[in-house]
């Protein structure tokens, strides 16, 4: 059975964080990867960053088809938490990474290694669902996710994501998953149709906020 979730306990840290220090997302790393989205202003170690091997208890296997990856769940005393895995014998992963608290968790970042993508069945959307269900495991609800990147918006919406107004999120989850709704969203839009409207006359979006229940 995978371990519950205790706010004051580290169910897995992992040893890259050497002696708790936090690595600033500029460092360098083997494996290529986009600008990730997120709203913290603090240095975010590269271990929620770069895919990483899958490590400790809360592990399982992602299957797209004839592809096979080990992937686990880690979490840190900071509230943050990836959804990570390396393929065998290779440097080839991916991750999805962000902040939990209480029964919600918000995704900052989501990234496949470019050998991977455009991989029938999509092993993006596996490795999205895979997290959904490891956070299931350990009694996440909610998920949030803000993305601006139509790609990535698209991926969302098929797994089951609808878009939502700022106003809809307390002022305590903002508080609590780090979610700014005020700088970046874009407020042209109200709906999914608005969405559709706005990406047929290719145009850009800014940052679309985004929930699903698990």
């Amino acid at each position: 059975m995978p371990e519950m979730f205790n706010p004051n306990k580290i169910i897995q840290r992992s040893p890259a964080i050497k002696g708790g220090e936090e690595f600033s997302s500029e460092q360098e790393s083997e494996i290529p990867r986009l600008t990730p989205e997120y709203d913290e202003k603090e240095r975010i170690p590269t271990v929620f960053i770069d895919p990483q091997p899958a490590e400790g208890p809360n592990t399982s296997e992602l299957v797209a088809g004839d592809f096979k990856m080990q992937v686990s769940l880690n979490l840190d005393k900071e509230g943050r938490f990836r959804v990570s895995g390396i393929k065998e014998k290779s440097k080839q992963g991916g991750i999805v990474s962000g902040r939990l608290w209480n029964n919600m968790v918000k995704i900052n970042h989501i990234e496949l290694d470019k050998s991977l993508r455009g991989h029938d069945p999509k092993i993006g959307v596996a490795l999205l669902s895979k997290a959904e269900e490891q956070l299931k495991n350990i009694e996440v609800k909610i998920i949030y996710a803000k993305f601006s990147k139509i790609v990535t918006i698209d991926a969302f919406i098929k797994n089951g994501y609808e878009i939502i107004l700022p106003e809809s999120i307390s002022d305590e989850i903002r508080k609590n998953l780090l979610i700014n709704t005020e700088d970046d969203v874009d407020k042209r839009i109200r709906s999914k149709e608005d969405y559709e409207m706005l990406k047929s006359k290719n145009e850009d979006t800014k940052q679309i906020l985004l929930k699903k229940e698990i």
